[in-house]
């Protein structure tokens, strides 16, 4: 088979407008050098298109990189005119070049807000723009006068892809049962102020649909803290309340070391056991479906310290903070080294636990809080009898 030349890889742009001026064009597109810099960027960077590229309230529209097999053909047409008609016929083509990627602007743009008034009912609106945007040189007047207020958000939407909202109770066929799970969740909030989604459906035996439309009509999610990735109920400040320390964070993870990685199934070997039954079909509807969820995984995904019932821990938690002491932004209302503190005293009771139900002789690393690896004093061995010792950590 004769090889085709397709001649050099080319963009496309699909403008979402009839291009009569090519500058004018590029000029909404921002110019050269904006696009040269989303071009070199694809999976980075979106190309927006501003329909008025000298007013900076105008929120843009965005096209996105999707990859494309074309190519782009020149085309030289022959017009004849047979009377009233234009006859087109093609007398030569040729191949420009071959295209790999296209921009196209499938997105929604956003919400527009723009610097306009109307001083009278049967007026035309005015445009505020040049009360806003410096035009030269201003005078000192310009500090002393009173300034219209225009101030716009940077976006509206979070999102510029068509979502569904579920303005509906088609998710609560059952409104009855609706109301019941909106008055057991109001009764948990009630008993405590933050709440893991995973303990809440622990407790309540929601449906995890039903609970992700629930939860944001009565709590905040924090994404980050010292209360990251808990749900804490409207009102309520745990930045400003002291008290608040218990339902703090506390990540821990099991020390895979030696003889405890062998004690405890992996969730590797829980994935590759369960592969065949992930395969076959599932019939059953989402109503019908039980969402069974065990007590021991819900307690530290993620994990709270008022959830950890040890006399050492709760002493710990038991001391106020001193007078005069501010929230700090990763640590809360605890002291430093207090997490490491936690994470001995759960890991020493996990291990009494573990060689408890196993008979198995093997050694263990001793516990150790201190995360760093090149440490000066090495980790000592104990035997299964010494276990029950506490663990040495340096706070």
């Amino acid at each position: 088979m004769e090889k085709v030349e397709l001649g050099p890889e080319l963009i496309c742009v699909q403008f979402p407008a009839i291009v009569k001026n090519d500058e004018k064009a590029v000029e909404h597109l921002g110019g050269i050098r904006t696009i040269s810099e989303v071009l070199s960027q694809p999976s980075k960077k979106r190309l927006g298109l501003n329909f008025q590229p000298h007013n900076p309230f105008v929120k843009k529209v965005f096209g996105d990189n999707k990859k494309t097999a074309g190519v782009l053909l020149k085309v030289k047409v022959k017009k004849t005119k047979d009377g009233n008609q234009v006859k087109r016929e093609a007398v030569e083509t040729s191949v420009v070049g071959h295209v790999n990627r296209i921009y196209k602007f499938d997105s929604m743009c956003d919400f527009q807000y723009l610097p306009i008034k109307v001083e009278g009912e049967n007026s035309q609106p005015k445009c505020m723009l040049d009360e806003f945007l410096p035009s030269g040189v201003d005078t000192f007047s310009f500090m002393v006068e009173k300034s219209s207020l225009f101030i716009v958000p940077a976006n509206f939407t979070r999102s510029d892809k068509p979502i569904n909202y579920s303005y509906t109770d088609k998710r609560y066929p059952d409104k009855k049962a609706a109301k019941e799970e909106d008055s057991d969740k109001n009764d948990m909030y009630e008993e405590r102020p933050i709440w893991s989604q995973n303990l809440l459906r622990y407790h309540l035996k929601i449906r995890l649909n039903s609970l992700k439309v629930i939860m944001p009509c009565v709590a905040i999610y924090s994404k980050n803290g010292p209360w990251r990735m808990l749900w804490v109920k409207y009102g309520y400040d745990p930045r400003k309340e002291p008290g608040a320390r218990i339902y703090q964070t506390l990540d821990f993870r099991l020390r895979h070391q030696a003889g405890v990685h062998s004690m405890v199934t992996t969730r590797d070997q829980v994935v590759h056991y369960k592969k065949a039954d992930r395969v076959r079909p599932n019939t059953r509807t989402a109503e019908e479906a039980v969402e069974d969820i065990p007590e021991g995984s819900v307690y530290f995904r993620p994990g709270m310290y008022c959830d950890v019932k040890l006399p050492e821990v709760e002493e710990l938690l038991a001391s106020e903070p001193p007078a005069g002491y501010l929230c700090h932004a990763t640590r809360g209302w605890l002291p430093p080294g207090t997490d490491h503190v936690c994470r001995d005293h759960i890991f020493r009771y996990v291990k009494r636990t573990l060689l408890a139900s196993h008979n198995a002789d093997f050694k263990l690393e001793q516990a150790s809080s201190d995360d760093e690896a090149n440490s000066d004093d090495a980790s000592t061995s104990a035997n299964a009898t010494e276990l029950d010792e506490p663990s040495t950590s340096n706070t």
